[in-house]
Formats: structure tokens, sequence, C-alpha cells
């Protein structure tokens, strides 16, 4: 898995993000946010934005729900998903 400047347990430490997020989250965020920055550079370029803070702020301590939906995904469930992306962009 491709590693942060910053990791995601000092963020979790520091409560800017929810307790429930694993690093494939965050992962994730920026990863469908580089496909939108893609798609709407030539029309919108600045839409990304938006759509980063609606992402950083499902993360962010308090805003998760009491149950997620779906249990963190493995590091190899991660790296097969990211490189099935890479081979549709």
């Amino acid at each position: 898995m491709p590693q942060l400047p910053c990791t995601l347990e000092a963020l979790v430490a520091c409560t800017h993000f929810s307790a429930d997020s694993a690093n494939a989250d965050l992962v994730f965020a920026l990863a469908a946010n580089s496909l939108l920055t893609r798609a709407t550079a030539g029309a919108a370029p600045d839409a990304w934005r938006r759509q980063a803070a609606f992402l950083l702020d499902g993360l962010r301590a308090g805003a998760t729900r009491a149950q997620l939906p779906a249990d963190r995904l493995t590091e190899e469930l991660v790296r097969d998903a990211l490189s099935s992306l890479g081979e549709r962009a």
C-alpha cells in the first residue's frame, strides 16, 4: 500500500479522523478523487475540491455511522483493487 507522509494513526491520535478509519479508506478517497480530477479537468477544473471535502469529512472523527456497512479491506485486497482501477483508467 502506498505510504502517506503523515500516518492515519497520527491523525486519529489527534482526533482529526475517526478511529474506524483505515489507511485504505484514505487511499481509496484519494484514488476516487483523482479520477474525478481527470474527468473534470477541462470543464470544471476545481470540481475535485468539493468532492475532496466531502470525502475527507466522511473520515473525520464523529462523522461515521454507528456501524459501517462493510469491514476494512486487507492490504492484499487494497492492492488488487487499486491495480484493477489502474487497468480501467
